[in-house]
C-alpha cells in the first residue's frame, strides 16, 4: 500500500522500469518456448498490474474518494469476479 508521494513516485518509476524489462525480455525470446522465459514474463506483468492497483488506489483515496471504496460509488475501485481492481 502507497502511504505517501514519495512512495507513489517510486512506484511509478518501477513500474517504468518493470515494463521496460519486460518489453526486453519478450523482445530477446520472441520465439522462445521456455516455460522458464513463460514464468519470468508472467511475473513481471503481475508485479506491473499490483503496482498500478496500488497507485490507483492511493490516487482516488487522494481525491477524496476513500469512503466509497467498497460502495456503487464512481469513486469505487471494481472488482472483476475477484481478481484485482479494473481502473
Amino acid at each position: 500500500m502507497i502511504k505517501n508521494e514519495w512512495q507513489l513516485k517510486i512506484t511509478k518509476s518501477r513500474i517504468t522500469e518493470f515494463e521496460s524489462a519486460l518489453n526486453k525480455l519478450t523482445e530477446a525470446t520472441a520465439h522462445s518456448k521456455s516455460l522458464r522465459v513463460k514464468m519470468q514474463a508472467d511475473a513481471l506483468g503481475s508485479d506491473i498490474q499490483t503496482m498500478r492497483a496500488e497507485v490507483a488506489e492511493y490516487e482516488k483515496l487522494k481525491r477524496g474518494c476513500w469512503r466509497a471504496l467498497n460502495s456503487d460509488h464512481p469513486c469505487s475501485l471494481n472488482f472483476d469476479q475477484g481478481r484485482m481492481p479494473v481502473f
